[in-house]
């Protein structure tokens, strides 16, 4: 090839790539091991989750810079908005358990491409100041760096949330859209 003739472009080409895989194999192999390593940690948020395990553990999943964010109405709903580091993590898990009781959880798939996982599924949570109970499908991003949650959305029905969480009433009542 004419363009890796020039030694010092060659040179600075491979400099620049340090220690990038140099075949169709390698790459294949470190995508694969990063598609396990970001399956297992997914798994591992989840199966934590669901054994209700203290807030400090779950937290240990994420980087000390996660990118995490809920979209949806922080004015109203405490536990969504942006979050910073494992402490920002804790502070969400206890919010969430203060004001929710989840009814159901259900995950229909979770697929894995190299570091980014989404989950997809339907959940069912008790607001407990209203007695309300929000029905929503979901959709969970993360991003895995090394066996760390770097990045991190919930994707659900923030209006019902919203309305769910900013009206008081006697009656439980279903809210979803």
């Amino acid at each position: 090839m004419e363009f890796f003739k020039n030694q010092r472009l060659s040179d600075t080409f491979s400099t620049e790539l340090g220690n990038a895989p140099t075949s169709r194999n390698e790459l294949l192999k470190n995508a694969t091991v990063q598609q396990t390593m970001t399956r297992s940690v997914v798994s591992q948020y989840f199966k934590m989750v669901y054994a209700d395990a203290e807030p400090e553990l779950i937290a240990s999943l994420f980087s000390e810079d996660v990118d995490f964010y809920i979209p949806g109405a922080v004015d109203i709903v405490p536990w969504i908005g942006r979050r910073h580091g494992r402490s920002g993590v804790v502070d969400f898990i206890q919010e969430l358990r203060s004001y929710t009781e989840p009814i159901k959880f259900d995950i229909r798939s979770i697929v894995v491409e190299g570091h980014q996982g989404i989950a997809l599924g339907a959940l069912e949570t008790l607001v407990k100041s209203t007695g309300k109970i929000i029905k929503s499908e979901f959709a969970f991003e993360f991003s895995v760096q090394g066996s760390l949650i770097t990045r991190y959305r919930i994707f659900e029905d923030g209006f019902a949330v919203a309305k769910a969480i900013g009206e008081s009433e006697n009656n439980a009542q279903e809210i979803h859209f």
